[in-house]
């Protein structure tokens, strides 16, 4: 039964996030309070249910900046999206190129360079919103890991499983290993400014 949750919670989270030309609505005034049941574990968000999930990234996506700060701060918990956000500020002040480069290199688990320009390695405001630096949510016991722009799911919750796979390279979309615990899901970003994270260009300093 708990693995048949789980699949429903994998198919939910393709619909989710595939529709890349659906229309959003506009933003309106974000309640910071989320009725949605959240745990915070070890730094990782655990969503009780695939519906927690989706009302609360609803919820995130029409938050402004300072909305966002007080809910996680509520949880007491610092989201990748403020880690990155972090940096790209340090990078952006910084007046010579060695503080610049040492900073980027301090960070490139987070951030990576494109046509001279740093960008977020996860550039999904939403998920960067949910994830802890490492990428990583929970749905029930489902281990979830963003990286780039694919999400790996362990159903059964196996970290080393999903390390193992990063490691190996072997990430093609929806591949589900041999005991069903495995899956890999391409995701794409919604058509809409606000969804994407800030980045910072290279310049001469």
């Amino acid at each position: 039964m708990k693995k048949g949750i789980n699949l429903a919670v994998i198919l939910s989270l393709m619909l989710f996030f595939t529709a890349c030309n659906k229309d959003i609505e506009s933003p309106k005034e974000a309640n910071t309070q989320t009725s949605a049941p959240i745990l915070i574990k070890d730094g990782i968000i655990q969503f009780s249910t695939n519906s927690s999930f989706v009302e609360t990234c609803d919820k995130l996506r029409n938050m402004n900046e300072m909305e966002f700060q007080k809910w996680e701060d509520s949880l007491n918990f610092k989201s990748l999206r403020s880690e990155i956000n972090l940096a790209l500020n340090e990078m952006d002040a910084c007046n010579d190129s060695l503080t610049f480069y040492t900073l980027l290199n301090a960070n490139k688990d987070i951030l990576q360079t494109k046509d001279s320009t740093v960008v977020p390695i996860v550039e999904s405001n939403t998920y960067a919103s949910i994830t802890n630096r490492s990428g990583v949510f929970y749905i029930g016991s489902a281990l979830h890991k963003v990286h780039g722009n694919k999400l790996i799911v362990s159903l059964s919750g196996n970290a080393k499983l999903v390390d193992e796979t990063l490691s190996n390279g072997s990430l093609k979309s929806t591949n589900i290993d041999g005991n069903n615990d495995l899956i890999v899901i391409d995701y794409c970003l919604p058509i809409v400014q606000s969804n994407t994270l800030k980045s910072t260009e290279i310049d001469a300093r």
